[in-house]
């Protein structure tokens, strides 16, 4: 059984690998065809830049306020409200004779 599973661990690193190499190569293609635009308009790399770090503003916004801040807390029995105990029958639970 062991055997299957390494066989179709195989098969799914391939998968993988063929995916990896696709988006590469679209990154590379999409490289060229920005950098092909910046030399038309040079202008289009500043508007990129901008965007590049609107982009980096909003991630450390989220990593920041959305992923290490939803963490659950560690729970501190100081913060639990504690219940008063009920008095036996016959004692005033408020401490008044």
């Amino acid at each position: 059984m062991s055997a299957g599973r390494r066989g179709s661990s195989s098969i799914e690193s391939r998968r993988n690998a063929g995916t990896c190499l696709a988006l590469v190569g679209l990154l590379a293609v999409g490289g060229g065809l920005f950098a092909l635009a910046v030399v038309i308009l040079p202008d289009l790399l500043k508007a990129a830049l901008f965007f590049a770090f609107l982009l980096g503003i909003v991630l450390f916004h989220y990593l920041t306020w959305g992923r290490l801040l939803s963490r659950p807390r560690p729970t501190d029995p100081r913060d639990e409200e504690t219940e008063r105990p009920l008095a036996p029958p016959g004692v005033d639970q408020f401490g008044d004779d």
